[in-house]
């Protein structure tokens, strides 16, 4: 991908985000974003949230097929991990609950209702998120898996 300049927006500064990308990540202009920098790059991440819309027009359904926030944001989690962090169906084998294709755990996470999950089913969604969150902080892949599983242990 090329480099990105900003490009003055009123009195701020804007980065576009191209069509493609928007897809993938299932966002529009009410999606809501989380931005936080390291001291060297700037982090931009979906949190799942739209701001409400000033019409009662129907809810848009995502490129997912869902307006389900939870299932957007465990989306956001996969594909944060595979995108930014390497995620492998190695590591996918770790943390699920169950073996599971690789292809088939975005689907997966998606069509989940959290109301009728078993707790197996919860905790692997929460190792998904706890692995995120250690891998953000610095953490390998290893010490990320091992503080899930640690976290949210296998039955």
């Amino acid at each position: 991908m090329p480099p990105k300049r900003l490009v003055h927006v009123g009195n701020s500064l804007a980065v576009i985000i191209e069509k493609p990308i928007l897809r993938v990540l299932g966002l529009g202009p009410r999606a809501v974003l989380r931005m936080w920098t390291d001291g060297k790059r700037i982090v931009i991440e979906p949190t799942g949230e739209l701001v409400p819309s000033r019409t009662s027009a129907p809810k848009a359904v995502s490129p997912y097929g869902t307006t389900d926030r939870f299932a957007l944001e465990r989306r956001a989690v996969y594909v944060e991990l595979e995108r930014h962090y390497g995620l492998g169906p190695h590591h996918l084998d770790q943390l699920t609950h169950v073996p599971m294709r690789f292809v088939w755990y975005p689907s997966w996470a998606r069509d989940l209702d959290l109301e009728s999950a078993t707790p197996a089913e919860r905790a692997t969604l929460q190792r998904m998120e706890h692995c995120r969150d250690r891998l953000r902080e610095g953490d390998g892949w290893d010490a990320a898996i091992a503080s899930a599983l640690q976290a949210f242990p296998k039955e």
